[in-house]
């Protein structure tokens, strides 16, 4: 799960698209079946990095499709209209 999870993160690095990051979350979701009960610390602990690694990728994603659709600087002049306002 930590390889396909790391190959899927090396993907959206080399290509970004949407794929890896659904790839990076059902990694998330097979290592809590797989490591059910959560008892000790490792197991806790890769399953908080593994889900850091999705949110991670979630974010850079939402963020680059913001830039790509032009909606990033429409939402920055928005807000910057709205601290004029004030």
């Amino acid at each position: 799960m930590v390889l396909v999870a790391g190959g899927a993160a090396a993907e959206w690095l080399r290509n970004p698209s949407p794929l890896p990051v659904w790839i990076a979350w059902a990694c998330v979701l097979a290592a809590f079946a797989a490591l059910w009960p959560l008892a000790g610390w490792r197991r806790p602990t890769l399953i908080l990095l593994l889900l850091a690694l999705a949110a991670a990728l979630t974010v850079a994603e939402h963020q680059l499709k913001s830039i790509e659709t032009g909606m990033f600087f429409a939402s920055c002049n928005y807000y910057a209209f709205l601290a004029t306002r004030e």
